[in-house]
């Protein structure tokens, strides 16, 4: 049963299947949300504010595999000088091409996820632009060149099948684009 980083108390029954339920429409209401394990809308989203209050859930975003078919990724090590880890983390998080920047205890202080729209680019932001943050001392980048899977797949199995049926579903955007789309201004940051 998963644990709370703070309390360490397994999560309860209710509190999982309502992290299974936010991992299925993570833009439902309350009400449909509700729906799933037979709350009513204010249980749960005070639940929710308990579990985001202790950081066991969250809503965030995630490029989908579209998106990342389309962009050059890279997975940065870097190291900051001692002491200016979170500084340095604070900054990387203004720049428009950080996708995600995780703190690491490992043989690098900050782990980030670079995305820009071609290989150029993408050397010029990891050779050039990182090494220039005040407190970087060292950064290393690994291509990815190819995506397995990404976040959004992973699944919880707190719910069973009718009760994942349960949350109205999303409205249809239509058929998927085929092809290669370019990158346009709107999707680029300013």
């Amino acid at each position: 049963m998963p644990r709370t980083r703070e309390s360490a108390k397994p999560l309860s029954e209710d509190g999982l299947a309502l992290v299974h339920a936010l991992r299925l429409r993570p833009r439902a209401s309350w009400t449909e949300l509700g729906r799933v394990p037979g709350m009513d809308p204010v249980t749960v989203a005070r639940r929710f504010r308990r579990l985001a209050a202790h950081g066991t859930a969250w809503v965030g975003l995630s490029p989908g595999p579209r998106l990342l078919d389309r962009l050059r990724l890279a997975f940065v090590e870097i190291d900051c000088a001692p002491g200016t880890t979170a500084r340095t983390a604070g900054t990387l998080a203004a720049h428009p091409r950080m996708v995600t920047i995780e703190r690491a205890a490992a043989d690098h202080d900050i782990l980030a996820t670079v995305a820009t729209a071609d290989l150029p680019a993408l050397s010029r932001h990891t050779l050039d632009v990182l090494p220039r943050v005040p407190g970087v001392t060292a950064a290393r980048a690994r291509i990815v060149t190819h995506m397995f899977t990404e976040g959004g797949r992973r699944r919880i199995a707190a719910l069973d099948p009718g009760q994942r049926s349960r949350p109205t579903a999303p409205p249809t955007a239509g058929p998927p684009r085929r092809g290669h789309r370019e990158i346009t201004a709107f999707d680029r940051p300013c």
